[in-house]
């Protein structure tokens, strides 16, 4: 198996990752940017629809058939092409807060997927009573992400005034989304104005809210054959109404409008949760609020929120304190829906909206959906310009180039990847990229005694604003034996490699294509949290896990040193056989100027239980080095014969004599089959 791989930070990969800094956080401030023209992606006389039926009492019924919808369009009926029924299992009601349970070290794109929410919350208002009512934000969306999120879910959040440090892209998880919420603060981003009708300066916020949303919806337009949620957690939108009549200029009328054109394209709902609730009332941890409008303005107030949200086929939630009532319901409307597709049998593109209606045969229930959705506009065709960059050597093919761009992980071709972080050179760390494909979809073509295959890789670690920090991107050749095939076609195959990072957070991307196919594709997502590990008398890399007596794998990358220091490459697979063994590698970096101490490293594994079912100390002697850090490193063996099948959580603590009580430590959970 051979290997071509360019590695660093490449031109190319920031080129072909500029999408992500066009995600609606990470683009110029809403006071600023101005919205972008609709467009649609694929074939845009397919309509797609999700919808929720509810009896009287409000109940979902998901018993219904395709034959008991009837869908119009501007009362001609429709003919129904696709249908199917959703039924995301209700998030369990669980006690253990954000942190307290163990995370997977390994990301994979086979994962089952929950439900997808970005959560906005509204920092543009900028009335004098907005940042004492910031707690209500941050507590709202607390409750929400602690309560309504499970592992399955994937989250991400953003405030209206696009500031970066409260930006996180889709993840499962809590920590991160909750760092970012703790960041609320009402009246923080850059406001527009505009005259009113009496003549008079106003802030017009709703231009830039609804600039915010757009670029939310037109981001998650990305993603096909999925129900998303847009949670605002928002008071108003805006105060530039005309205050005469409670009117909205026709500029605003326009951003409202591309809104719901852009919800409608991306099939995307609104919920808002109105943070004031009942003007006068207070609940626990919530702060006591009342509206400075008038009794007009704030019934205006509300019937915008309301009317927005009804119009993508969700709800606003207003005039009550019970939010928990309201965020149960979104996650109970985004469990359970039906999805209908169509295909237009009006031809003309003439940008007009459609009006949709649905209907059931069956008496007594209500049909939930989108009120209708803006049809093509036809363009003339504009002659081809050729792409400069496209020309180019390093540039990637189109369709690895979408995969790698996707907000979510892309299925098709399973992908697995672990990326424990080491100590690397100056202030860096080195993290070593561990990924495994599948094969078996791969077309490999008998040559000789011999069967071969490629794959495209690539892999890149981006940054919060969006930018690539470390990448590496090549082709896998593949020319294998035999027995390296079946090996191949059973186990997968396995790609090591290592980037050098600065310490900080960052979101990992790994997209794989096969070229000879095209078709098969896939892409894994991982959050990743580099350390800094001079800081600290003690500090601890992550783990890597090799396991040993289970069949080969086929294995290349540009970083094969692993196999040297385990005696086996290390896996991204944490589903093991009793009858083998594995072997846990970590570094343990001392950074005590006094090296006149030990150092006790133990590895326990405990049952779901919290029973102990493994325990081996080793002690590492004190070093009398030059050095201001000093890294030992330990590898531990742990047979696997007594363990029942089950999940269980390998710990791996460090403790030096000189600081007692102050132990460092990580973390996996793995399974016994």
């Amino acid at each position: 198996m051979t290997i071509r791989f360019a590695r660093a930070v490449l031109a190319a990969l920031l080129v072909t990752l500029v999408g992500l800094s066009s995600a609606p956080w990470a683009a110029q401030s809403p006071a600023t940017q101005q919205p972008a023209r609709p467009t649609f992606r694929a074939d845009v006389d397919a309509v797609q629809l999700d919808l929720r039926v509810v009896d009287r009492d409000g109940h979902f019924i998901d018993d219904l058939t395709k034959d008991e919808f009837r869908v119009f369009e501007d009362g001609r009926e429709q003919v129904i092409t696709t249908f199917t029924l959703v039924n995301v299992p209700l998030p369990p009601r669980s006690s253990i807060p954000a942190g307290a349970r163990v995370d997977p070290d390994v990301a994979s794109n086979a994962e089952p997927t929950g439900r997808l929410y970005v959560i906005v919350l509204d920092d543009l208002e900028d009335q004098v009573a907005s940042p004492l009512r910031s707690a209500n934000y941050r507590a709202i969306a607390k409750e929400f992400i602690e309560r309504s999120l499970t592992e399955t879910d994937r989250a991400a959040i953003v405030a209206t005034s696009g500031r970066r440090d409260m930006v996180r892209e889709f993840t499962n998880d809590k920590t991160r989304l909750l760092d970012a919420a703790r960041r609320f603060e009402g009246g923080y981003g850059q406001r527009t104005f505009t005259f009113n009708a009496m003549g008079a300066m106003v802030p017009d916020n709703l231009h830039s809210t609804m600039i915010s949303l757009t670029g939310v919806a037109d981001w998650l337009a990305k993603i096909d054959g999925r129900r998303k949620g847009i949670v605002l957690i928002s008071e108003r939108l805006g105060r530039s109404m005309n205050q005469i009549d409670l009117t909205l200029a026709a500029g605003e009328l326009q951003d409202v409008e591309r809104f719901t054109q852009a919800a409608g394209r991306g099939n995307v709902s609104l919920y808002v949760i109105d943070p004031i609730g009942v003007p006068t009332g207070a609940m626990p941890g919530i702060k006591p609020v009342f509206v400075d409008d008038g009794e007009a303005f704030d019934l205006d107030r509300i019937q915008s929120l309301v009317t927005l949200a009804e119009a993508t086929g969700g709800f606003a939630a207003v005039h009550s304190n019970d939010f928990s009532a309201a965020l149960d319901r979104i996650v109970t409307e985004s469990s359970s829906y039906y999805v209908l597709g169509f295909t237009s049998s009006n031809p003309t593109r003439d940008g007009k909206f459609r009006k949709i209606e649905v209907r059931t045969t069956r008496p007594d229930l209500t049909v939930r959906a989108r009120s209708g959705y803006v049809a093509p506009k036809r363009t003339p065709d504009a002659p081809a310009k050729a792409d400069p960059e496209s020309t180019k050597s390093t540039a990637f093919p189109p369709a690895l180039t979408e995969i790698l761009q996707s907000p979510l992980p892309v299925p098709g071709l399973p992908l697995s990847v672990t990326a424990p972080s080491f100590r690397g050179p100056r202030s860096t760390a080195s993290v070593a990229v561990i990924v495994e494909a599948g094969a078996s979809q791969l077309q490999f073509t008998p040559n000789g005694e011999h069967f071969d295959a490629n794959l495209t890789l690539a892999i890149a670690a981006v940054s919060g604003d969006g930018k690539v920090q470390a990448g590496e991107r090549g082709s896998v050749g593949m020319k294998l034996s035999p027995g390296s095939y079946d090996a191949a076609m059973n186990r997968g195959t396995r790609v090591v490699s290592r980037l050098e990072l600065k310490p900080g957070r960052y979101q990992l991307r790994i997209a794989a294509l096969d070229p000879a196919q095209g078709t098969t594709k896939g892409s894994v997502l991982q959050d990743l949290d580099v350390p800094d590990f001079s800081k600290g008398q003690l500090a601890i890399s992550g783990i890597l896990i090799a396991s040993v007596l289970e069949p080969p794998m086929p294995t290349t990358g540009s970083d094969l040193r692993w196999k040297e220091t385990l005696g086996e490459f290390p896996t991204t697979r944490r589903d093991f056989s009793s009858l083998g063994e594995l072997r846990e590698y970590v570094e343990i970096y001392d950074n005590e100027a006094d090296r006149s101490h030990t150092i006790e490293v133990t590895s326990t594994i405990r049952d779901e239980s919290g029973r102990q079912v493994f325990r081996r100390t080793q002690t590492l002697p004190s070093e009398r080095a030059r050095e201001k850090s000093v890294t030992h490193h330990v590898l531990t063996t742990i047979p696997l014969n007594d363990l029942r099948p089950g999940r269980y959580v390998l710990s791996v603590e460090a403790r030096s004599s000189a600081r007692a009580g102050v132990p460092v430590s990580r973390q996996v959970p793995f399974s016994i089959r």
